[in-house]
């Protein structure tokens, strides 16, 4: 797998940007080889607010419901300490990895907030809402998910930072599972590619 990831300035407020996989099969000697778009969308910065359209990378608190990609709009409004983000589109279920879910896409919502008290500790909170009948009603026994997070991130000092997050779905089941879900995460200092060594 070979990715570039290309930007493009437009103006002083918007850049275009792109994800682009190019696989290579060095087992087949007919070299097919295979590009493929999977992300591709405009930026756009006024002020303290951000606007995100197109084909884009949807990541909730610490990527614990969705870490993805989705296709519509995406609003970010960033205060002092308290970050605000409105999200709208189409969701396609077969990034979920498995072969359970029907072939399309989900309508998309989600609201999300982040407080971010200091240098030390932040915390996160979000509701999220995917619905497709055809898609989802036979297996997951509900028309949509309504999910919910809640996250917090504490710094103990610049090599040690402890994270946690908790989701819960409302609506709908998967074979009894897949109500809810959680993780912690204990790093200590924190590799940066740039910095040989780290």
């Amino acid at each position: 797998l070979f990715r570039l990831e290309p930007t493009a300035t437009i103006n002083n407020n918007w850049t275009a940007k792109a994800r682009i996989d190019y696989t290579i099969d060095p087992s087949n000697s007919d070299n097919a080889n295979h590009a493929t778009v999977n992300r591709a969308w405009v930026t756009g910065q006024y002020g303290a607010t951000k606007y995100e359209l197109g084909k884009f990378p949807l990541y909730t608190e610490q990527g614990l419901v969705f870490d993805s990609v989705l296709s519509g709009a995406q609003v970010t409004f960033s205060g002092k300490k308290l970050t605000g983000t409105v999200t709208g589109g189409r969701y396609d279920l077969q990034q979920e990895g498995t072969d359970k879910w029907a072939a399309g896409t989900a309508s998309f919502g989600g609201l999300g907030l982040t407080y971010k008290a200091d240098q030390r500790f932040s915390a996160g909170a979000g509701y999220y809402y995917a619905a497709n009948k055809t898609a989802m009603q036979s297996l997951y026994q509900a028309d949509s998910a309504k999910i919910w997070d809640l996250g917090m991130t504490h710094n103990f000092n610049n090599s040690l930072r402890l994270a946690a997050a908790y989701a819960h779905n409302s609506e709908g089941n998967i074979d009894g599972k897949y109500k809810k879900a959680y993780n912690i995460e204990l790093a200590y200092k924190t590799a940066v590619p740039a910095n040989k060594g780290s």
